[in-house]
């Protein structure tokens, strides 16, 4: 019961400093995001995707009333192949969703979500990178930036990541780890 108490509070800490350091990290406006996320996909499409149409499937929001602007690229929750992902040279589909929250001295994550279903028969069935707009009740079994290796309830803390950094590691690591090309 004592080593259960002390994950509990090792967890909560871990998520403080983790909510500390999203807030005081300031990133790009959404709009650059929004570019540099398209050009970034853009140019990995041309070089080793399968063909994809990056201007047609990645969308932007304008901020909303709380300042709070949507990047879209495919359904937020993946439930089956659809025009809107990107399809990779694995056979793998990716979307995402990422929130940025446009403030006068900056803007910052609000959340993200970027799903990586590989194909058919691949164990595990999928990788996921989140980051929840806020802290759960019980940041042990829900830490507010998380890793899905494949299992929906298994949640791994990580560290903040810039959706860039995320989508290098999709492409740089994780894709190619799938014998269909070299990094």
């Amino acid at each position: 019961m004592k080593l259960l108490a002390n994950a509990h509070k090792k967890a909560e800490a871990l998520d403080e400093v983790l909510s500390s350091r999203i807030n005081t990290t300031k990133i790009e406006t959404a709009k650059k995001l929004f570019y540099r996320l398209q050009s970034y996909l853009v140019e990995q499409c041309r070089n080793h995707a399968a063909s994809n149409n990056i201007y047609s499937k990645i969308k932007f929001y304008a901020a909303d009333s709380k300042g709070v602007a949507l990047i879209l690229l495919g359904p937020s929750i993946d439930k089956g192949p659809s025009e809107e992902h990107i399809n990779l040279d694995s056979g793998s589909r990716l979307s995402f969703l990422v929130a940025v929250k446009e403030g006068p001295s900056g803007s910052e994550l609000v959340t993200f979500r970027f799903h990586l279903q590989f194909s058919n028969g691949h164990s595990p069935a999928y990788l996921r990178f989140d980051l929840n707009s806020s802290g759960h009740t019980v940041p042990l079994g829900e830490p507010r930036c998380h890793f899905h290796p494949g299992l929906e309830d298994v949640r791994i803390p990580l560290p903040i990541l810039h959706p860039v950094e995320i989508l290098d590691r999709i492409f740089f690591v994780i894709e190619p780890t799938l014998g269909k090309r070299n990094p």
